[in-house]
């Protein structure tokens, strides 16, 4: 078996590609391949990231052997023209300024990378993947390099409206997976308690750090 190309990110290789994937206006050509990059530097196996990301195993190979050959540019472009400070690393959002990061597809779990802030003057809020939940059916979504010093609040908020009055939608559980001595791993089971298919938001609050 052809062993497969090594992939080793500088910090800030990383950074950027983390700095893309949480960037609302980031093509979904783009987003996907960060998050292949990303996933093969955590030693992630190829099977792992294509069933997270829904591609095949010879596009995970292409991107890595394209990194290799010709660096971050050849495989994401070269960076953007910088516009200046936007007063917060990473253009997190605050509470009173939710924004949305694509999720993994239906069917598939979301590997989300949590974002980076360097400081909490307040609850950095957002909504971290969007998903749909069969009829009477549970899923289970994972979100990965949190720091394990951060307090996390996670809510899982129905996007469909639901005909009947006085009555629940979904139910939630978070379970946390210490995956390196800083960084943890959330994984989120969410149950549907409807008899139709549901479309899901799944929510953080950042609350400070511990």
């Amino acid at each position: 078996m052809a062993r497969r190309p090594a992939i080793h990110l500088t910090d800030e290789e990383r950074e950027r590609l983390l700095e893309l994937t949480q960037d609302g206006r980031t093509d979904q050509r783009t987003l996907v391949r960060a998050r292949i990059l990303l996933m093969s530097d955590d030693g992630v196996t190829d099977a792992q990231i294509a069933r997270t990301l829904h591609v095949g195993t010879t596009t995970i190979r292409g991107v890595r052997k394209q990194f290799n050959a010709g660096g971050l540019d050849a495989v994401i472009g070269p960076p953007p023209p910088h516009d200046g400070p936007t007063g917060r690393k990473g253009g997190q959002p605050a509470c009173d300024e939710p924004s949305t990061t694509s999720g993994a597809s239906p069917g598939s779990p979301a590997g989300e990378e949590a974002p980076r802030q360097g400081s909490f003057p307040g609850a950095i809020c957002g909504t971290q993947w969007t998903g749909t939940v069969a009829a009477n059916a549970e899923r289970q979504w994972f979100t990965l390099h949190w720091p394990a010093t951060w307090h996390v609040v996670w809510t899982v908020v129905p996007v469909t409206v639901s005909v009947r009055l006085a009555s629940p939608q979904v139910t939630w559980q978070v379970t946390v997976q210490r995956a390196t001595p800083e960084h943890v791993t959330y994984w989120i089971r969410v149950t549907n308690l409807t008899t139709a298919a549901i479309t899901i938001e799944g929510r953080y609050a950042i609350l400070g750090k511990c």
